[in-house]
């Protein structure tokens, strides 16, 4: 009924009036918010959708950003909306390194309502039902659950651009050639080592050396016959040289994190001690994945809304120290 007495007005006026009314409904449309909430948005396949849904990016560093990224997209394909995420400002750029399609820039998110996880690192009962409306996402969003029905789509958001890819092949060329010594095939092993640095709270998780000297020795176990060098990557190099240098192990030497990290997923397989830097780059070599059993330790900050099957894919394997 009220509709049909809006347009009913609009018919008897005319002149000025008509003009008038015109364009108070113009305005009215030319509102951001209610624009956005009432116009579908494309998706990458030209279908459509009505309500967008888009995420902070603004915590963390370069693993938490990854983890934002993919729940994302695979919360918006389970919900049916575009998804997106404004351009990236804090910390690192993370469109100049991997081939992100979901960059979008839009200025009326912080109208929209805002969901908060309750937990960070499992699948959170808060994103399962969302409102009629776009909607914005804060929290960590780190579990596999939340895109494992799209990781081949997530793989290729995270292919690296030209720059970053060809670095992490120039390193891969010459430490093969520096370790081959007429080997015919050498296995590539990335390891990430997690000390506590000037952002770490006290209660941190940090893997003793026992665990990468077990993990080294069952990743042997799991490659018999193949010869292997493991490649450490580390925000904490000194601690390395003293603590893991052997024949077969090579510390990458000083670099943006960015460059580290490239080196460390293309790699053939992964060690990851803690923290969801070494997680990426272990889920992106798409090898054997071996992680530090007891991460998170009970009394640190990490166990609080931690769920391990939620966290570790079935398929990765646990060691101890």
């Amino acid at each position: 009924m009220a509709r049909r007495l809006s347009l009913q007005c609009v018919v008897v006026f005319s002149g000025p009036a008509l003009l008038c009314v015109a364009g108070l409904l113009y305005g009215a449309w030319s509102w951001p918010s209610l624009r956005e909430r009432l116009t579908p948005s494309p998706t990458a396949d030209g279908t459509s959708v009505t309500y967008s849904l888009t995420i902070n990016h603004d915590q963390g560093r370069m693993g938490n950003k990854l983890f934002k990224y993919a729940s994302l997209l695979g919360l918006a394909r389970t919900h049916g909306r575009h998804a997106f995420v404004n351009p990236y400002k804090e910390d690192l750029d993370m469109a100049k390194v991997f081939n992100l399609t979901h960059v979008e820039k839009h200025s009326e998110i912080s109208r929209w309502p805002l969901i908060e996880e309750k937990n960070y690192a499992t699948v959170d009962d808060v994103f399962k039902k969302l409102p009629p409306t776009n909607v914005r996402l804060r929290g960590y969003v780190q579990s596999w659950r939340y895109f494992d029905a799209i990781k081949d789509e997530i793989r290729r958001e995270f292919q690296f651009l030209p720059k970053h890819r060809s670095m992490a092949e120039e390193f891969r060329g010459k430490l093969l050639q520096d370790v081959k010594n007429g080997s015919d095939t050498v296995v590539v092993v990335g390891v990430h080592v997690r000390q506590r640095d000037q952002k770490s709270l006290p209660n941190t998780t940090v893997a003793p050396a026992s665990f990468y000297r077990n993990a080294f020795l069952k990743m042997r176990s799991l490659l018999p016959g193949r010869r292997l060098v493991f490649v450490v990557s580390s925000n904490d190099l000194p601690w390395c040289e003293e603590n893991l240098r052997q024949p077969d192990t090579v510390v990458v030497q000083p670099a943006p994190p960015d460059q580290h990290f490239a080196i460390l997923a293309t790699s053939d397989h992964m060690i990851v001690s803690a923290g969801s830097y070494g997680w990426w780059a272990g889920w992106l070599t798409g090898g054997h994945v071996i992680y530090y059993k007891r991460f998170p330790l009970p009394e640190s900050f990490e166990a609080k809304g931690f769920v391990h099957d939620d966290y570790y894919p079935p398929s990765w394997i646990p060691v101890d120290h």
